[in-house]
């Protein structure tokens, strides 16, 4: 079995599937199938949403519900990036939020800057193209190409030292227990 797996909306538009190809490049992966994949701890999840014009992905959020039913640790040990197309302006962000929390809560880790949303028209791109001499879509393949390096690239550290430092000369605070 593959450590990659895609988590897609089953009706993909042709710009999703050309975020996808290029996000994936030449890295083997596997499409999410709930009945060949039992257990999807310690993967690489990317996660391909098509939102409707409501700003939802049912089958996403499907998907999310039958991991939640298998327990809270159906994704520990799990990576995950998303990539996200709306056909109107609105609901890349909480969408992708309600997936991030998701997630979290069933295990899962996301790299920084997790997320290449495209909105209709592909303007949310219009300020990189102020210094990127690319066409808006060209951009957003380029971007999805950016988070793939990053996303595959991404090593998890197991540190079990955990290291603070706090100062404070305002503040004095007491316990009781």
């Amino acid at each position: 079995m593959c450590d990659t797996l895609l988590i897609a909306s089953p009706n993909r538009s042709s710009i999703l599937n050309n975020m996808i190809r290029a996000f994936m490049k030449d890295n083997a992966f596997e499409e999410y199938n709930p009945q060949r994949h039992k257990s999807i701890q310690n993967k690489k999840i990317v996660f391909a949403v098509e939102l409707n014009s409501i700003g939802i992905c049912p089958y996403i959020l499907d998907v999310l519900n039958n991991l939640s039913l298998k327990g809270k640790d159906s994704l520990l040990g799990s990576t995950a990036c998303i990539l996200i197309k709306s056909p109107n302006l609105n609901y890349t962000k909480s969408f992708s939020q309600q997936i991030i929390f998701i997630s979290n809560s069933l295990g899962c880790l996301f790299i920084g800057h997790p997320v290449v949303e495209v909105v209709e028209g592909f303007i949310n791109f219009k300020t990189w193209q102020k210094t990127l001499n690319m066409s808006l879509e060209e951009i957003c393949y380029h971007l999805c190409e950016g988070l793939s390096n990053r996303f595959f690239n991404f090593k998890i550290i197991k540190n079990k030292t955990l290291s603070y430092l706090y100062c404070t000369q305002a503040i004095e605070i007491h316990l009781t227990l």
